[in-house]
């Protein structure tokens, strides 16, 4: 199963397969807003399906008995799950408050 990384409803949570805590999500640009923004989801939805699909060829590697890295699968696996988990918890978030902005009286 892989990630459309076309989807634009996610905000930046991984670079380096580590999340981002102390540097910005979103570098100021020069130009189109909108432009950095959609690019820096689809760069962040890219990265979490990098980390799926790393993930299940070292579990595929690890059942059809070509590696013995059982704790790297492990680790691969766990890392792509709490990437995955964040990235649902920041659509959950822009979901929140796009309904917030809707509802809001004129």
């Amino acid at each position: 199963m892989s990630i459309d990384p076309n989807i634009s409803l996610f905000s930046p949570l991984m670079q380096s397969g580590e999340i981002i805590t102390q540097k910005p999500i979103i570098a100021p640009q020069a130009g189109n807003p909108t432009d950095s923004f959609q690019s820096a989801l689809s760069q962040a939805v890219g990265k979490v399906n990098q980390l799926q699909l790393a993930a299940s060829e070292q579990q595929q590697a690890i059942n059809t008995g070509q590696s013995d890295d059982l704790a790297g699968a492990m680790v691969a696996s766990q890392q792509a799950n709490i990437s995955f988990s964040a990235l649902l918890q920041v659509r959950n978030k822009l979901s929140s408050a796009l309904d917030d902005i809707l509802s809001t009286p004129l």
